[in-house]
């Protein structure tokens, strides 16, 4: 991880709040493995709430139940270029929160599906982009090494 090609990636931050350890561990672990993703925690929803606004992150990845989904209402009403990837706590399916308010279930949760999940937020933005730098990124599974 430490050699660089010389181009600068640009980062997207992921805030992760409220997870289950062995979950939170596991999403962890695969974004962190992503050279243009960077993990960002809060410790719960309150304090994502400044996260987001203090970090500028682009997604925000939590659990998926009851009193949570009061709090997605409330992120995304705050940031609304902020999309909310609720997961279940056994981490076997998840939801993509956007403004709407607009639930796409996701299926099945695995590495490559929360990856895909992660950036077609960057790859399908919303009216306002997460930053004032932030476009439409194409994004590809598809790992090259050099």
């Amino acid at each position: 991880m430490s050699g660089t090609s010389g181009a600068t990636l640009e980062q997207t931050r992921v805030i992760l709040v409220e997870m289950p350890r062995m979950l939170g561990e596991i999403v962890r672990e695969v974004v962190s493995n992503e050279p243009d993703l960077e993990i960002v925690e809060a410790d719960d929803g309150d304090a994502a709430l400044a996260t987001i606004g203090a970090s500028g992150a682009c997604v925000v990845i939590t659990r998926r139940e009851d009193p949570v989904r009061e709090r997605i209402g409330r992120w995304l009403g705050t940031r609304p270029q902020v999309r909310v990837l609720a997961l279940s706590t056994d981490g076997r399916d998840g939801a993509l929160y956007e403004l709407q308010p607009q639930e796409r279930l996701l299926g099945e949760i695995s590495p490559p599906v929360l990856l895909a999940a992660i950036r077609d937020t960057l790859t399908d933005p919303p009216a306002q982009p997460c930053s004032p730098s932030r476009q439409r990124f194409p994004f590809s599974l598809q790992h090259t090494q050099d």
